[in-house]
């Protein structure tokens, strides 16, 4: 599937990227903050209510940038494991991930491994941290199940 828009890179407030379609007028991540809100929302709340031990199983409805699922990958550990689904419906060329240029902002080797897990199927990132990348449409197609 190719996505139907073009796509531009642009720096937010916080002087990451993020991606702006303009066709629609849609940026994927905050212009305050990419990674501010990355951080924010699964770093910080995510794992907030989740400090036992029990498994968090998390949905994002579009993949995107992998920005959010990589800020999570980093988190993870013992205390707070991950089994990540995310549902992408056009997912991104590898310039447009270059171009993004997080290797300063996350773990490029956890951005590279989350990126390079095959779709449709579980795969183990860290000991902690498994992806589950699904390309779909989340309007027609089933949902996953027991998701947090």
């Amino acid at each position: 599937m190719k996505a139907p828009h073009h796509i531009e890179v642009e720096r937010t407030a916080d002087g990451s990227s993020t991606l702006y379609l303009k066709e629609i007028d849609e940026h994927y991540h905050s212009v305050k903050g990419a990674i501010s809100e990355s951080n924010h929302i699964y770093r910080d709340c995510a794992f907030l209510y989740r400090s036992n031990g029990k498994l968090l199983r998390p949905l994002e409805i579009g993949l995107g940038t992998g920005l959010n699922a990589t800020v999570t990958a980093m988190t993870a550990d013992a205390s707070h494991p991950v089994h990540y689904i995310a549902l992408e419906k056009y997912p991104l060329s590898q310039d447009i991930l270059t171009a993004l240029d997080y290797s300063s902002l996350v773990d490029a080797n956890l951005f590279d491994a989350i990126h390079a897990a095959p779709w449709e199927q579980a795969t183990a990132i860290t000991p902690y941290f498994t992806i589950e990348k699904r390309k779909c449409d989340y309007l027609t197609d089933a949902l996953p199940q027991g998701i947090d």
